[in-house]
């Protein structure tokens, strides 16, 4: 499988660059009580230093809603997976629990406030990448329960056949969602000045490292930029 981000984003997003975790043989059954207590505590964490009201101006946030601001029609309804978790924090005063990979997923992007995004690889047909759609695209449409068409320049997630996720991280195909039973998963970090490329590969070192850890199995990462826009594994 290749990974890779079309020159198209980069145009747009000149400074992204997004860790990349390959993760395989790895074991995301069961449930961990280590796991449980570093999100339990990051929820703590967020609900009582974050207001919703200004969390918008975070400055590891207000990057991702220019972007949105730049691209999409209704801006103020489209959120980043950090701001998701957050706004759920703040009305429920925790998150859902999932599976082990997500969880940890969940725990990095809150600690770091940056989107952190999974995907079973088992359930992703030849090469997956980050482009702008042409808008004949398919995504299958959860909530709608049916097949729709991406609008044209949205930033979509896709492998071979499918839209995986639209506007970057904002709605995802449960298509290749992880699970207890994924075996194989390519973990993305989405980093947008002023978080640094180093800091990104930082960042997703530990991700690796959480996922070694509690997932077993054998992990590999890499981070890519307009540099370096594509990988194989």
């Amino acid at each position: 499988m290749r990974f890779s981000i079309s020159k198209d984003v980069f145009e747009h997003f000149n400074e992204l660059s997004i860790g990349v975790i390959i993760a395989e043989d790895i074991d995301n059954s069961g449930s961990s009580d280590e796991i449980n207590k570093l999100v339990s505590e990051m929820a703590d964490f967020v609900s009582t230093n974050f207001n919703p009201t200004e969390f918008a101006n975070n400055q590891l946030i207000s990057p991702w809603k220019s972007a949105y601001f730049d691209f999409e029609k209704k801006p103020h309804t489209t959120h980043s997976s950090v701001e998701r978790l957050t706004a759920e924090i703040m009305k429920e005063g925790d998150i859902k629990r999932r599976n082990k990979l997500k969880d940890l997923c969940s725990f990095i992007s809150l600690k770091h406030t940056v989107p952190v995004e999974c995907f079973d690889l088992e359930n992703i047909q030849g090469d997956f990448s980050l482009k702008r759609a042409k808008g004949n695209e398919h995504f299958y449409d959860t909530k709608a329960g049916k097949m729709i068409h991406p609008e044209k320049g949205e930033f979509i997630y896709m492998d071979s056949i499918n839209v995986l996720s639209r506007k970057l991280d904002y709605k995802e195909s449960d298509k290749a969602q992880v699970s207890k039973r994924t075996k194989r998963a390519i973990i993305l970090i989405e980093g947008l000045q002023p978080l640094l490329k180093t800091k990104v590969e930082g960042i997703t070192k530990e991700m690796a490292e959480l996922t070694k850890t509690f997932c077993k199995g054998r992990v590999n990462f890499l981070v890519l930029d307009k540099n370096n826009s594509s990988a194989g594994f």
